[in-house]
């Protein structure tokens, strides 16, 4: 059920990026509306995890989602600061070069992903001490 959300969001995602018009300035919130959804979207089994592995035997000691929980803030943070154009809208012909709101965005999602494999790894080990609950 989950693969089936994410790749229908990212499907449409795919699909849109596909339009030369999309990529301008005109559907520019549209675009970043869009992978902020495919992003969040990523996040739902985590959340049920979260808030349901308590009632699956062997989840009463999961692994610590602090790392994919940051990365999700991160990751809409830098999907935030795209779609609002911040930091190039509040002090015009500054950032014409580096740390532009499109710069911002890439740093963001690099630094996501560094979040993202360390909870990853936790996961790894921890399905490592821990026998399956399956």
């Amino acid at each position: 059920m989950y693969l089936a959300i994410i790749s229908t969001f990212s499907f449409i995602v795919f699909i849109c990026t596909l339009y030369p018009d999309f990529h301008g300035p005109k559907f520019r919130k549209i675009r970043g509306t869009l992978f902020l959804i495919l992003g969040v979207s990523t996040s739902i089994p985590i959340f049920h995890l979260a808030f349901f592995g308590k009632y699956v035997s062997g989840f009463e000691n999961k692994p610590h989602l602090i790392f994919w929980y940051i990365g999700g803030i991160v990751y809409v943070l830098g999907g935030l600061f795209f779609v609002s154009r911040i930091p190039e809208k509040y002090i015009p012909n500054k950032f014409d070069f580096c740390f532009h709101s499109h710069n911002n965005l890439h740093i963001c999602v690099l630094l996501a992903f560094v979040f993202h494999f360390l909870g990853a790894l936790d996961s790894y080990y921890y399905r490592q001490n821990n026998q399956c609950p399956v």
